[in-house]
């Protein structure tokens, strides 16, 4: 998959959740799952505005999506991003239902803060938005399968909005080695190499 952040795209490549990344409004990066599911090829839509492409609206039928961007605006806030029901265009202007998780990967200034987004389609499609509801998007795993603590939940929780081990340390009133001893606890107990990693998975597994 080409794309602007070589690392976040072959993270999102490793998941078979659609998956697509944006910066500056702009899609970098968009896995292969991705093309299964809408049809847009990754040729086709890397370096467009994500609203162009995907022409969001809520379930009223509203126009979600655009500048500024309501999910960037929400972390701004300091308030985490929940998972969204959205319907989205595919390449054969079929509307499609989806449930988005928006995931925070920082950079050196806002400009380059890179924004993931997980798909889980809920199997609607429709010309109108409001013809039907989606069915709850449920884990095929009980989180309590990775024995993850309360600390280490809190954590995963400060990952996916994006907080740095300096921030994370600051507001659970720890220190940085205690934040990376816990971020390589809980990667071990999830089987995976990275933050952005561990994010997704987090989040596909409902452990947060």
């Amino acid at each position: 998959m080409a794309g602007l952040n070589p690392s976040i795209s072959e993270t999102l490549d490793t998941t078979d959740q659609p998956a697509f990344a944006t910066s500056d409004l702009r899609i970098v990066a968009w896995n292969s799952a991705a093309e299964r599911a809408l049809g847009h090829s990754a040729r086709h839509v890397i370096g467009r505005p994500c609203y162009q492409v995907l022409e969001a609206t809520d379930e009223a039928g509203n126009s979600f999506c655009g500048a500024p961007c309501p999910f960037l605006a929400t972390l701004a806030d300091g308030q985490p991003v929940r998972a969204t029901k959205l319907w989205i265009r595919g390449a054969d202007r079929q509307r499609i239902a989806v449930t988005v998780t928006a995931l925070v990967v920082p950079g050196a200034n806002p400009k380059e803060t890179t924004l993931v987004h997980l798909l889980s389609p809920t199997g609607e499609q429709a010309e109108d938005p409001r013809s039907a509801d989606a069915e709850p998007v449920t884990s095929s795993k009980p989180g309590a399968e990775y024995s993850l603590t309360d600390r280490e939940r809190q954590v995963l929780l400060l990952l996916a909005q994006g907080k740095s081990t300096r921030s994370m340390a600051d507001d659970l009133f720890i220190s940085p080695a205690t934040v990376r001893c816990h971020i390589q606890s809980i990667t071990g107990k999830l089987d995976v190499h990275t933050r952005l990693q561990a994010v997704i998975m987090a989040h596909r597994e409902q452990l947060i």
